[in-house]
C-alpha cells in the first residue's frame, strides 16, 4: 500500500472574520494540515517565488482593486508546472433583482454599478487577458462555464433580504432616513420582476413545494491555468 502524502495547505484572506470562519469549519471537519494567514491577494510578498504547487481563488479576483497585480502575484508564487485554479461570475440573476429594486427606490433613476462589482470580469476573455498579462500562455489556459441555482428559504421578507444583499447597506440608509415609501416601491418592483422571470418560456426563478425560492441561471467560469 502506498503511504499517505502530507499536503500543507495555506488559507489566506484579507478579512480576519473570514479566516475565523475558515478555522472553525476546518476544526469541525477534522482538517489539521492547514495554516491560516492574513493576506491581500495583491501582495503575496510573504510567500517566496516558485514556492506553491497550486493556488486557488474562488470568486475573489473580481473584487481586487488591482486585478492584474493580484493575478501576477499568483503566477509569481507558483512553481513551474503549478496551476492556478480560479472562478469568476459571468451571470448573476440577483443583480437584476437588486437593480430593479434600487431603480424603483430612486424613482426610476437607474443606479450605477456597485463599487464592489462581482461582474467586473464577466466580459468574454476578460480574465484570460489578465492571465496572459501575468505570464500564462494561452495554450495553458482552460476555461469552462457552469450554472447552478441559489435557494432562498424562509418567508418573503427574508427572501427579499437575500435577493438584495448587494444593496443592503443602501436600503438600510433609506430606512434610517425614514424613506419607507421608497423601500416599499423597491420591494414591489422586486416581486414584480420575480413574477415576470417565473413565467418566461425558460423561467429564471421558481418556487418549490416548501415555498423556497430558486434563483436559477447563475453562471460562473472555472479556469485552470498552468505555469510553464
Amino acid at each position: 500500500m502506498c503511504g499517505a502524502i502530507a499536503v500543507d495547505v495555506i488559507i489566506t484572506d484579507i478579512s480576519e472574520d473570514q479566516l475565523g470562519v475558515a478555522k472553525r469549519r476546518c476544526k469541525e471537519a477534522g482538517v489539521s494540515n492547514v495554516k491560516f494567514l492574513l493576506s491581500n491577494a495583491e501582495d503575496l510578498s510573504q510567500f517566496p517565488s516558485n514556492s506553491m504547487d497550486v493556488v486557488t481563488c474562488c470568486y475573489g479576483y473580481m473584487f481586487c482593486d488591482d486585478r492584474q497585480r493580484a493575478v501576477s502575484e499568483a503566477y509569481r508564487v507558483l512553481k513551474p508546472g503549478g496551476s492556478l485554479v480560479s472562478t469568476c461570475w459571468k451571470k448573476l440573476v440577483g443583480l437584476d433583482l437588486s437593480k430593479a429594486t434600487m431603480t424603483a427606490v430612486l424613482h426610476g433613476e437607474v443606479p450605477p454599478s456597485p463599487p464592489i462589482n462581482p461582474m467586473s470580469l464577466s466580459a468574454p476573455g476578460a480574465f484570460q487577458e489578465l492571465l496572459q498579462g501575468a505570464g500564462f500562455l494561452s495554450n495553458d489556459i482552460v476555461s469552462s462555464e457552469s450554472t447552478y441555482p441559489f435557494v432562498f428559504e424562509g418567508d418573503k421578507d427574508y427572501q427579499f433580504k437575500l435577493g438584495t444583499i448587494p444593496i443592503h447597506s443602501k436600503l438600510e440608509e433609506f430606512k434610517a432616513d425614514g424613506k419607507l415609501t421608497e423601500i416599499e416601491a423597491g420591494r414591489t418592483a422586486f416581486w414584480a420582476l420575480i413574477e415576470e422571470m417565473s413565467t418566461q418560456v425558460s423561467p429564471r426563478v421558481a418556487w418549490d413545494s416548501t415555498g423556497a425560492l430558486h434563483i436559477m441561471d447563475n453562471t460562473f467560469e472555472l479556469t485552470v491555468s498552468k505555469k510553464r
